[in-house]
């Protein structure tokens, strides 16, 4: 049952409540959500825990490095993409999921449970502490099929985690957040188009234009530029002219003036 969003593009709160009942198993908040915007779990975690659901977070790794982590505010299950950590996109896969749980749900959980110990030479080491049964166990009797694809993944997430190190994930983190935020305030400032929601946001934003969003993605495609994804498809009449617009720490000042230089060409056509 999806729960409705208000001007900000946030959860509305008070729809939640009015839905939550004994049918409601779990509340599942991405954030950020699919507009780029910054949910708030907090403030209805009591509501849920009142109602006997479970509050599952899906989040981005990334964002992680600077926003407050799901567990301190009361996330019952946790869920994303690792993609992001260091797996470069091949043609639509594969990808990299992750899943973590509080301690009382545990044995349920699908696939292997890894934890941090000590060697005998008091060095910090990682090793499998649970694994239920899968293919290569009881084949009928299987939860899971964590495949080599996947495991070949989840090692180069390890290996760039390592290597970019929690000072550097902050770095990269931030550098995502100011370029997304320097994007906005660009194409905010060209006339015609503005930010179609009020709440915090990161890595995505939604931008209203001047014209339909997809003129605006086959012109930009024209010019080389990937401009992002008309949500008119996706969300009907309200968003035919709604754009939304990824920033990674890949983009460069050039990029974004160059989408620039096509958002004000369209613009003076409309």
């Amino acid at each position: 049952m999806p729960v409705p969003f208000g001007r900000t593009g946030q959860m509305d709160a008070a729809a939640l409540a009015r839905a939550l009942d004994e049918s409601i198993a779990g509340v599942i908040v991405q954030t950020p959500n699919y507009f780029g915007v910054l949910e708030q779990p907090w403030t209805f975690r009591d509501a849920v825990a009142a109602n006997e659901s479970l509050l599952i977070a899906c989040v981005d790794p990334v964002s992680l490095a600077l926003l407050r982590p799901p567990g301190e505010y009361g996330a019952d299950i946790v869920a994303g993409e690792g993609q992001s950590l260091g797996n470069p996109l091949n043609y639509g896969g594969p990808l990299l999921g992750f899943l973590a749980c509080r301690k009382e749900h545990i044995r349920h959980m699908p696939g292997r449970i890894v934890s941090r110990t000590s060697d005998i030479e008091g060095k910090e080491a990682y090793v499998l502490v649970l694994q239920t049964r899968e293919q290569h166990i009881r084949r009928e009797k299987a939860t899971s099929n964590i495949c080599t694809n996947e495991g070949l993944l989840a090692l180069r997430a390890a290996v760039y985690l390592s290597v970019v190190g929690e000072q550097g994930l902050r770095e990269l983190a931030s550098l995502c957040l100011y370029k997304n935020r320097a994007l906005a305030a660009l194409i905010s400032a060209i006339p015609g188009y503005r930010m179609k929601f009020e709440g915090p946001f990161m890595r995505e934003f939604v931008i209203e234009c001047p014209a339909d969003a997809r003129t605006i993605v086959a012109e930009a495609r024209a010019a080389g530029i990937y401009a992002g994804i008309p949500l008119g498809k996706y969300f009907g009449d309200w968003a035919r002219n709604c754009l939304l617009i990824a920033v990674t720490e890949k983009r460069t000042d050039g990029d974004m003036e160059r989408l620039c230089g096509v958002l004000r060409r369209i613009q003076r056509k409309a």
